[in-house]
């Protein structure tokens, strides 16, 4: 983030860190490129604007981030079944 225009504050950063427990780094990765792309979307007309007119990320972005992304982490697959069958995680006895 630290290339990025983002008006992000500590106690946003913080928040980020609490929402975003058990994600691994590439899910960071996902979530960051995500919350980068929402100031993007919100633009009528990409065609007629500088990159100086581009809002800054904010933790809305984040937050929207987080409900689309989420963690690809193996405790979450529950959530998510078309991920277990797909990479076929069972828990097996030793």
């Amino acid at each position: 983030m630290t290339t990025q225009v983002h008006e992000l504050s500590d106690a946003d950063f913080a928040s980020i860190v609490d929402s975003t427990a058990g994600y691994s780094g590439a899910d960071i990765k996902a979530l960051c490129t995500e919350a980068a792309m929402g100031p993007i979307r919100s633009i009528k007309d990409i065609r007629t604007i500088t990159a100086s007119l581009v809002r800054p990320i904010s933790l809305c972005d984040f937050k929207a981030a987080i409900r689309q992304v989420g963690a690809l982490h193996p405790t979450n697959f529950a959530l998510r079944p078309h991920l277990q069958r797909h990479f076929d995680l069972r828990t097996t006895s030793a």
